[in-house]
C-alpha cells in the first residue's frame, strides 16, 4: 500500500512538471508575441517660439507625435499615425491639434518658425535623397488663433 502511494506520488510529481512546462512556455510565447508582433515606436518632438527658447521661455510650443505601425520597424515603408499639437504656454491651452495618416518609411520633421503667426512643419523621409524626400507640409497661421493654412 505504501508503495502504491509512493508510486502514485511521482506520477503526479511528473504530470504536474509538465503542466507547469507548458504554462510557462505558453506564457512565455503571449510576452512574445505581445512585446514583438504587436508593438509599435513612437517617434516625438517638441519645437519653441520664439526661436531657441525652451519649454520655460517659450510663448508657445508645438509638439508632434508620430506613431509607427504595430508590428513593424519603423524605418519600414508603412502609414504612420502623427498628431501635431501647439499650446500656448501664456494661457495653459491648447490653440491647435490635429491628427494625420502619413505613409513614409523612417518619418521625421524639422520647424520653421520665423514669426509668431506663421508656423511651417515639414515632414519628410530621412532614408530618402534630399530631393525625393519630402513627404508632407503643415502650414499653420495665427488668425486669431492658430489654423492650417489652405
Amino acid at each position: 500500500m505504501v508503495y502504491r502511494i509512493m508510486v502514485l506520488e511521482k506520477t503526479l510529481d511528473a504530470w504536474n512538471q509538465k503542466l507547469f512546462l507548458l504554462l510557462l512556455t505558453a506564457m512565455l510565447a503571449l510576452v512574445a508575441l505581445s512585446n514583438g508582433c504587436y508593438s509599435r515606436t513612437r517617434i516625438t518632438g517638441q519645437g519653441f517660439f520664439p526661436p531657441g527658447g525652451n519649454s520655460d521661455t517659450a510663448e508657445y510650443i508645438v509638439g508632434v507625435v508620430s506613431d509607427g505601425a504595430i508590428g513593424k520597424a519603423y524605418s519600414d515603408y508603412s502609414p504612420k499615425k502623427v498628431t501635431v499639437a501647439l499650446k500656448n504656454t501664456r494661457t495653459g491651452k491648447i490653440e491647435f491639434s490635429r491628427k494625420y495618416a502619413i505613409t513614409a518609411g523612417n518619418l521625421n520633421w524639422k520647424f520653421t518658425w520665423p514669426e509668431k503667426g506663421d508656423l511651417w512643419i515639414e515632414f519628410y523621409d530621412r532614408d530618402k535623397p534630399d530631393e525625393k524626400n519630402h513627404v508632407k507640409t503643415v502650414h499653420l497661421i495665427l488668425a486669431p488663433h492658430f489654423i492650417e493654412a489652405e
